[in-house]
């Protein structure tokens, strides 16, 4: 049996579908959640070379016991992590007789060398390996500790693949204590490791410092957005169809199947996602219109009175897509109002199939309803929206250094800003969460890039792409005061 995660060996569970009319609104719940699982294979378009480049680089480690590492490449939203989750998963089917281990950190969470090493050695613990129950306070001990699973993992021929994400986080990190141990694993035969690290920083590799980048490989897979407008519809397709096989195959799913090929084949269709197509190309907006217009399949509050009397339930399991942050603000607020009408509605009585379908299967109408709203929404609250909870942290710290200060003309910059930040989770009792300062000025620099705060001074003082020089490089902010607690209120 593997010892890969479980997460890449799941297969779909077809029990909570039947025959009775209420499944084509579970049918509508289960491709909502899909959308945003993390235990979903995705379909991979026009990514099938990035793929065969990385199966060529993990293979040997298993097959003939190589280590190795690696660095994808390329902006949010291109791919890497569905590539990497396919090729883990073909792994495991390939050598089904070799288990192997995947060890995830990230450098939002993890970049400091003594966190990342108790991280590991956590989930190392987890994958039934000798370790301390106790997990030791400093790097040297820890350091210690994960070599000696290591070595256990060698003999037991069982290699480990560490999973590196926001891998520039960790350059950036002071001397780089973590890359450089993890690093130096692949360069002596006592272990069996492999390193994926994961960037959307063209230049992560020139942050390296020189002894670790000697250990590094300099292999990178680059990740670009899908070229055409038909890549998209096949990879949206995809996303949208329930997939069946011949023993958990129901009337309600080859409905929807045959209704969804139906709507991808209709011309005003493919001309909206190839209009929509020159606008963004990141699949995670695509995502949002999809789950825009499936909020609409189930016609109004009086259509769906008379349906289907567990829609209550049903929508209960679609509220978990409300927690994952990439989820723009206009997306809430439409399924909630759909939830709300499905729950009152649990003690209604079903109606037949036919009736069922004529108002829940998806159509053009939605789909155009979705490009309009999104379109049509603001962009300040869809870029308030967007922002994480640690960069809209930072704004409000912003906001409020500035009607403070700005009656006596002053401007204000990062540490000023940083300070305010913690002085904020200290009066909230937050402080034991102990964010790190590189972790908030790598937020305060993309808060830079996205033109929300605007460096001040002459051009020689500004970055080369805008970026502030240093902390306390003065700063503004672009946006209306008004705008901000607006945004803050619909967040909480």
């Amino acid at each position: 049996s593997s010892g890969i995660n479980a997460e890449y060996g799941g297969e779909m569970d077809y029990n909570h579908f039947s025959t009775t009319p209420e499944t084509l609104l579970q049918c509508r719940t289960y491709v909502l959640s899909q959308l945003n699982s993390k235990h979903t294979l995705p379909p991979l378009v026009s990514l099938e070379t990035q793929k065969e480049k990385l199966l060529s680089i993990l293979q040997p480690l298993v097959s003939h016991s190589e280590s190795t590492s690696t660095l994808l490449v390329g902006q949010r939203g291109t791919g890497k992590k569905a590539v990497l989750k396919c090729t883990l998963k073909e792994l495991q089917e390939r050598f089904y007789l070799r288990r192997f281990f995947v060890v995830r950190i990230n450098g939002l969470f993890h970049c400091r060398g003594v966190d990342g090493m108790c991280e590991i050695v956590r989930q190392l613990q987890s994958l039934s390996l000798p370790l301390p129950q106790k997990i030791p306070a400093s790097f040297q001990e820890l350091s210690a500790c994960l070599k000696d699973a290591l070595q256990f993992a060698k003999i037991e021929t069982s290699p480990v693949i560490f999973v590196l994400e926001e891998f520039d986080l960790f350059a950036l990190e002071k001397q780089q204590y973590l890359l450089y141990f993890l690093l130096d694993l692949i360069q002596q035969p006592e272990y069996l490791v492999a390193i994926v690290g994961i960037s959307c920083r063209f230049d992560a590799v020139e942050l390296l410092e020189k002894r670790v980048r000697s250990r590094f490989s300099e292999t990178q897979i680059l990740f670009t957005y899908v070229d055409t407008p038909l890549d998209m519809l096949t990879i949206l397709k995809n996303m949208m169809l329930i997939p069946t096989n011949s023993h958990n195959t129901t009337d309600v799913i080859e409905c929807w199947n045959n209704n969804v090929n139906t709507l991808f084949e209709n011309e005003n269709f493919i001309h909206l996602i190839s209009t929509y197509f020159n606008i963004s190309r990141d699949l995670r907006e695509y995502k949002n219109l999809i789950t825009v217009a499936l909020s609409k399949v189930g016609g109004s509050a009086k259509k769906k009175r008379n349906k289907v009397h567990e829609a209550g339930s049903s929508s209960q399991r679609s509220t978990s897509l409300h927690s994952n942050n990439d989820t723009i603000g206009i997306v809430d607020r439409i399924i909630n109002s759909t939830v709300e009408e499905s729950t009152q509605n649990t003690q209604s009585t079903p109606t037949g199939f036919h009736t069922l379908s004529r108002v829940s299967l998806p159509t053009f109408e939605d789909f155009e309803f979705a490009r309009n709203t999104v379109l049509e929404e603001d962009h300040t609250f869809q870029l308030l929206n967007s922002l994480s909870v640690l960069e809209l942290g930072l704004v409000v710290a912003c906001k409020r250094l500035l009607e403070r200060q700005r009656q006596a003309n002053l401007f204000v910059n990062f540490k000023l800003i940083y300070e305010e930040f913690i002085n904020s989770m200290d009066i909230a009792g937050t402080k034991h969460l102990k964010l790190d300062k590189s972790v908030c000025m790598k937020a305060f620099e993309h808060l830079v890039f996205l033109e929300i705060f605007l460096p001040v001074g002459s051009v020689k003082s500004i970055g080369s792409v805008g970026r502030p020089t240093s902390e306390y490089q003065a700063i503004n902010i672009s946006l209306d005061f008004n705008d901000i607690e607006v945004a803050v209120k619909k967040r909480s």
